[in-house]
């Protein structure tokens, strides 16, 4: 080679040993889910007091003022289950996707439904009852992944 030259030395051990460490930090990635899916719960969970689904939409209204918190069952029951390649987040109360999802009920073995509502009795042939999302992903929690895995992978860099 003609001209100018430099050679630049780097203590490539330093180098391998935190391309080691941060090789065998991302073999299982379940301590990072297991960030992400804390901060979900949290994401989720906060929609239950502002009424509000993942894409930023209000609930439908209810006959409660904060649809879907009367008792809190739900809004307790929103865990995780982190993996080493996924994290879930969701509930397993039996009606968690009627109100994800909404949902028709209609009587199984009778010709109409019969529930107390406010302090009468009413009776219907069904109910609809409208999906109030509160599962999913909005820009903030996109941020807060991103966050997550950065200083998830700078710890794993700088050991």
């Amino acid at each position: 080679m003609g001209g100018a030259i430099i050679t630049v030395d780097l203590d490539t051990e330093v180098i391998r040993a935190r391309l080691n460490r941060l090789a065998e930090v991302v073999s299982d990635l379940t301590p990072l889910m297991d960030q992400i899916g804390m901060s979900m719960v949290a994401s989720t969970q906060n929609r239950f007091e502002t009424s509000t689904a993942p894409d930023g939409s209000k609930w439908l209204d209810s006959p409660s003022d904060q649809p879907l918190l009367r008792d809190g069952h739900l809004q307790d029951s929103i865990t995780y289950e982190a993996k080493s390649d996924r994290v879930d987040v969701g509930s397993n109360m039996i009606y968690a996707a009627v109100h994800q999802f909404g949902a028709i009920i209609k009587p199984k073995n009778a010709k109409a439904l019969c529930f107390q509502a406010g302090e009468g009795m009413v009776v219907v042939k069904q109910v609809e009852v409208p999906a109030r999302p509160y599962l999913g992903m909005d820009d903030d929690d996109e941020q807060a992944i991103d966050q997550i895995t950065e200083e998830f992978l700078s710890y794993a860099l700088e050991g």
